[in-house]
């Protein structure tokens, strides 16, 4: 219980924290390729749980293309098994998620809001604490809620990369003691 706690809260609260800058420029700037780079957010919900997670195995695996480098350069190997290739797993399935829901926070905020408050000469800080905040409050902890229990509920990921009963989710558990039981 322990270990499916701790990596789903862990998980969620790193996709949330690394998707605030990413869905704040997103929605600041617009550049050639935008709507694809919005529309490619979609993709790891797209793809197969185990394609996406032999990809990560790919590069961070044993014989990883990481590993081969660091191996190269004389350095030790890194391992991809255990609470942080699930947690790892986790963010790159839920970073794009919650960029898309903060993303859609930021545009729901009317531009006369930022038309105004550049008007009244707003800085950086009074533009976040009235505008950005606020809207950061709302749809946070929804965010983060979806991604905690779209963790809580991974079979495969932790199947793949747990590395052990010492990185078992309940879920995974359970299919283990029916199995060998």
């Amino acid at each position: 219980i322990r270990f499916t706690l701790s990596q789903a809260a862990l998980s969620a609260l790193l996709s949330v924290l690394f998707a605030i800058p990413l869905a704040k420029a997103l929605s600041r700037n617009d550049f050639p390729g935008r709507r694809w780079v919005i529309l490619l957010l979609g993709a790891p919900f797209l793809l197969p749980v185990i394609v996406a997670v032999m990809g990560l195995l790919t590069i961070f695996g044993r014989s990883g293309w990481l590993n081969a480098a660091l191996a190269a350069a004389g350095l030790p190997a890194v391992s991809i098994h255990g609470f942080h290739g699930v947690v790892l797993a986790h963010v790159f399935f839920n970073l794009p998620l919650a960029t898309r829901l903060i993303l859609q926070g930021w545009q729901d905020i009317p531009a006369e809001q930022f038309r105004l408050a550049v008007q009244l000469g707003f800085t950086r800080s009074d533009l976040f604490r009235h505008i950005e905040a606020p809207m950061l409050r709302k749809v946070l902890p929804g965010a983060a809620g979806l991604i905690f229990v779209l963790c809580l509920t991974s079979f495969a990921v932790a199947l793949l990369l747990g590395g052990g009963p010492r990185a078992t989710t309940i879920e995974l558990a359970i299919y283990q003691a029916f199995r060998f039981d």
